[in-house]
């Protein structure tokens, strides 16, 4: 059996750069639909790595990491939530775990 996997590391969300990220999340989206409908689809996706950029506004960077990148890839690929795997160090600073669609 053939296993597709979609890797996305280190994308440091931070609202400084919202905008660049929209285009990035945008992009990723329909590139990865257009994979889909010609029959390239991954199984899971993985996030590791640095979700967010510093931290210091860590509730509004991760809410930037999951409407731009988490929630849109979700949709786009109709893919269930435990179809992706954020790494335990995505979902972790400082001790506070972040809420998300995928848990």
């Amino acid at each position: 059996m053939k296993l597709n996997i979609l890797h996305l590391a280190d994308l440091h969300c931070d609202a400084d750069v919202e905008l660049y990220l929209k285009n990035v999340g945008s992009a990723l989206c329909k590139d990865v639909a257009e994979q889909a409908a010609s029959g390239i689809k991954p199984d899971i996706v993985c996030v590791t790595g640095d979700l967010i950029n510093r931290g210091q506004n860590a509730m509004v960077e991760y809410s930037l990491a999951e409407s731009i990148f988490l929630k849109p890839l979700q949709e786009a690929l109709a893919l269930p939530k435990n179809a992706f795997s954020l790494s335990q160090e995505t979902m972790t600073l400082t001790g506070h775990r972040f809420p998300s669609i995928l848990n």
